[in-house]
């Protein structure tokens, strides 16, 4: 196998979303970039037959190649979670 793409389709405000959580999806570390293209070309296409216009992946922190194969579909480039300890800023 040389990857996994999977996702939920529910809505959010008020519009019909497909979601891919991070455990959702995977790929061998060979041409990941690549290998992520291709699979959400082909599942993005049954999303959008299915009237979700909205796609929404969580990513894995700190893997810079599955960042970069999802940024690469414009994924990630305009919001960023974070989350930091409650010590004082």
């Amino acid at each position: 196998m040389a990857g996994f793409l999977l996702g939920s389709v529910s809505f959010f405000n008020v519009a019909r979303t497909a979601f891919s959580h991070d455990l959702a999806h995977a790929v061998d570390q060979d041409g990941a970039r690549d290998t992520y293209r291709l699979m959400y070309a082909r599942l993005s296409e049954r999303w959008v037959a299915n009237g979700c216009f909205k796609h929404a992946v969580s990513l894995p922190a700190g893997d810079a190649q599955v960042a970069e194969a999802w940024h690469s579909l414009g994924f990630g480039l305009n919001v960023f979670d974070a989350v930091r300890d409650r010590s004082p800023v």
